[in-house]
């Protein structure tokens, strides 16, 4: 009575002291427990514990002596728990990251083939419609494998020059689908804006989950502004952001909406991780889309704060600064102005359909293109036609030896050679094997024409390759 007066009754009991205990002095052995679990009712916290009853000799008294251990492996088993759980998670990601490649060969050829056929039909027609659709249709599929892809952590950043009116023209039909008939979408975009760099799936992503949060905040009904323009931000700017100093040009975003504001209070917490203004079993209410949005914006240098007021809705505005590099599509005008003197590509792809459309592509732009399915089939034509070739584009993954160890090889043939990998893993690889800067670029799977081109520029721009 004592001992469980002391342990408490939920402890004692949980743990079947009574039974163990009587148990050790009638047989008289000792009674070893491995990972007797019990639960806290005070904060119901599961708690892991070893015990071990070692009865003694009797006393001159006549009475029975055991001697109990308890041990707490609660942080141990925890520790083990993690570690099971992280070899568990590692290899679902494998799975998925395999499975999202796979689907990204598929996304390169349908996407690719889409925009090879919008340049062949009259803009505005019925069909030049349905095709983007398809193009719409296939990007959503196409963002919802980065996720596996980012679950497999094999997803890579795509940090190119990025017109940001065009990014919103674009997606204006799927931004006016999540707002619903009810909210009317505005955009008052400035013209000429100046290009930033960043990802245009993620900055997409902070354009759905900024518009979704202002339809949840008007119930449905309301107006949602979408504006841009070019600022310059001087030191008294950040001074009174409290913020470091940053000064220079920027591209200034704005959503605002009709909505019913935010309290003064939560206005500091707004951007926190799962903290949510919506009521508790609210469906949508999660806390992680405007997380998110912040998160995205400042990996891409930028700024996001809010104002708002109780039933005067709420202003997000959003500063990127502006890109130092030229266009990126400035750039693909250039090469497919020139004309019959580019180089020559050597596509190398196990994926015929991959292979066709990206054979397409390169002639559209004009480059002089020599393919092969292999890598043995690529270091033949080597050996007959590598002082034609310029650039190896080759996808990591191939049958008998990946791309890189075959770029290896084939610099032994070909002197200089650049090269630009496909693939839909990250690029880990080329910044392991140092080849980052040395004439090798990556080219992430699906891809435009003007993406493929630019890595093309990029890579081909480099120094001697070694």
């Amino acid at each position: 009575s004592d001992l469980r007066e002391v342990m408490g009754s939920w402890l004692f009991d949980d743990l079947g002291l009574g039974h163990f205990l009587a148990l050790a002095g009638e047989g008289g052995e000792q009674i070893d427990v491995e990972d007797i679990t019990v639960v806290s009712p005070t904060d119901g916290r599961e708690y892991h514990y070893d015990l071990t009853l070692t009865p003694l000799p009797q006393a001159g008294d006549g009475g029975g002596r055991i001697v109990m251990v308890l041990k707490d492996v609660t942080e141990a088993r925890e520790f083990e728990k993690g570690i099971q759980e992280a070899a568990r998670l590692e290899t679902v990601g494998r799975l998925a990251g395999g499975i999202a490649h796979d689907y990204n060969n598929i996304f390169t050829g349908i996407l690719g083939l889409v925009e090879l056929a919008l340049g062949q039909v009259e803009e505005g027609s019925q069909l030049h419609r349905d095709l983007m659709d398809i193009k719409s249709l296939g990007q959503r599929a196409q963002r919802l494998n980065n996720q596996l892809l980012a679950f497999g952590h094999r997803q890579r950043l795509t940090q190119m020059v990025l017109d940001l009116n065009g990014l919103i023209t674009e997606k204006r039909g799927l931004l006016e689908s999540v707002a619903g008939e009810n909210v009317e979408l505005v955009l008052e975009l400035e013209p000429n804006l100046p290009p930033v760099k960043g990802d245009p799936a993620q900055m997409e992503q902070v354009l759905f989950n900024l518009v979704l949060n202002a339809c949840e905040a008007m119930e449905g009904r309301g107006m949602i502004r979408i504006t841009t323009k070019s600022a310059v931000l001087d030191k008294a700017f950040f001074r009174s952001r409290g913020i470091l100093e940053r000064p220079g040009r920027y591209v200034h975003l704005t959503v605002s909406d009709t909505g019913c504001g935010i309290r003064r209070e939560h206005l500091s917490r707004i951007f926190e991780p799962f903290f949510s203004t919506k009521e508790e079993g609210y469906i949508q209410g999660k806390g992680l889309g405007l997380a998110s949005a912040y998160g995205i914006v400042k990996h891409h240098d930028g700024y996001i704060w809010v104002e708002s007021e109780l039933g005067k809705g709420s202003t997000f505005e959003i500063y990127l600064p502006v890109a130092r590099e030229a266009a990126s599509a400035a750039g693909e005008r250039r090469v497919m102005a020139t004309g019959g003197d580019r180089p020559t590509i050597l596509v190398v792809e196990d994926e015929p359909q991959v292979l066709q459309v990206t054979k397409r592509m390169l002639h559209h732009a004009g480059f002089g293109v020599i393919t092969a399915a292999s890598p043995k089939e690529a270091l033949a034509v080597a050996q007959e036609k590598g002082g034609e070739v310029a650039l190896l584009l080759s996808d990591i993954v191939l049958p008998e030896m990946d791309g890189i160890s075959l770029y290896g090889k084939l610099k032994q043939l070909v002197p200089g050679l650049k090269a630009v990998f496909m693939s839909g893993y990250s690029d880990y690889l080329l910044k392991r094997r140092g080849l980052e800067g040395r004439g090798a670029v990556m080219l992430e799977k699906p891809f435009t024409v003007g993406q493929l081109v630019s890595a093309i520029n990029k890579a081909l721009e480099t120094g001697p390759g070694e």
